[in-house]
């Protein structure tokens, strides 16, 4: 079986749009802890199965998944310490001072636009007829 130019670019763009998408939790977990990956990991494969499952929620996943990775869990909303271990202590990182709204604002669009390129990659492959 053949593998035609239209569909090895929808591969291509699958795995690199899951990779940038990744991109920052990899160095977060190389640096302090695997807490963002796992949860990059989560979300994407859970957008993924739902957009193949409930084509119409497939927007309601990426918009999701976009704001779990471009504001991600450590350490904007969760938290560790030596007594407690890991605990939810929402918006924990934020404040007027530190936190760039346009950064994150930015970061979620990069994601949803990555969310976008990885439904097309999915969507109807070409046929090659051998």
């Amino acid at each position: 079986m053949r593998l035609s130019s239209r569909n090895l670019l929808r591969s291509l763009v699958l795995i690199v749009a899951i990779g940038v998408l990744l991109l920052p939790s990899i160095a977060m977990a190389a640096t302090y802890t695997s807490v963002d990956l796992n949860v990059a990991l989560a979300a994407i494969s859970i957008c993924i199965w739902g957009a193949n499952r409930v084509p119409r929620l497939k927007w309601v996943c990426a918009a999701c998944a976009s704001l779990l990775i471009a504001v991600p869990p450590y350490p904007y909303w969760l938290s560790r310490d030596m007594e407690r271990g890991w605990y939810f202590h929402p918006f924990y990182g934020f404040s007027l001072q530190n936190t760039l709204f346009l950064r994150s604002l930015g970061a979620y669009l990069a994601a949803l636009a990555l969310f976008a390129a990885i439904f097309w990659a999915l969507s109807k492959r070409v046929q090659v007829k051998p």
